[in-house]
């Protein structure tokens, strides 16, 4: 799927480090991957040139990801780092947070 240019992402109520150590087992996330963490705090800082520089996997908690959900500014940059990575994995994640994730996705990719 990663050759077809296709982002996988995993929506999950584990702890971020469960989470991690899933996808790494599961080889969604790769040994040569960086791995950058997203919080309230550092949405405003990252830029796309950070992702886009080499093979990038992003990490979102559940509290991050309400942060971004609540905000259409940080959503939309959000997305657009999104899509820009490897794989998505999001911990910590309520089913209602999965379904107001997906259907913000959908409305801002069309």
């Amino acid at each position: 799927m990663r050759d077809a240019g296709i982002i996988v992402w995993m929506l999950t109520g584990d702890k971020k480090e469960t989470a991690i150590n899933i996808a790494k087992s599961s080889r969604l996330f790769t040994p040569k991957m960086k791995i950058l963490e997203i919080k309230r705090e550092n949405i405003g800082q990252i830029t796309e040139n950070e992702v886009h520089s080499q093979e990038t996997g992003m990490v979102v908690d559940g509290n991050s990801l309400d942060f971004i959900l609540e905000s259409k500014t940080y959503l939309k940059k959000w997305i657009r780092l999104t899509s820009q990575c490897k794989a998505v994995l999001i911990s910590r994640a309520t089913p209602s947070q999965k379904g107001s994730l997906v259907m913000a996705v959908q409305q801002e990719t069309g």
